[in-house]
């Protein structure tokens, strides 16, 4: 899957914690010419969605304070959590258990 964020693409890779430590999910440098985000296996959907909206942040302004963008994700996911932002297809291995 590849994904546009502020004009550049980014490819979207699963995998398992090993592979990026014991984060959630990691954002390669703007400047890679293959750019590519990837997400843990199996997080729980609203982990997910805060994982999601954090790289994109990454994605979006790398230079960004990690304080601000870890903070900055968590209160846009609340908020969609609470607007009722689900989730709709299990995406097989990439969904909690």
């Amino acid at each position: 899957m590849r994904v546009r964020i502020l004009g550049r693409y980014w490819r979207i890779e699963w995998c398992d914690r090993c592979e990026i430590g014991d984060d959630l999910g990691a954002c390669e440098k703007p400047e890679y010419s293959d750019r590519t985000i990837y997400f843990a296996n199996k997080q729980p959907p609203r982990t997910l969605l805060e994982t999601a909206i954090h790289e994109a942040l990454h994605a979006a302004k790398w230079d960004l304070p990690h304080k601000w963008v870890e903070t900055t994700a968590a209160d846009i996911a609340r908020l969609l959590w609470r607007l009722g932002y689900r989730r709709t297809e299990s995406g097989g291995e990439r969904a909690a258990s």
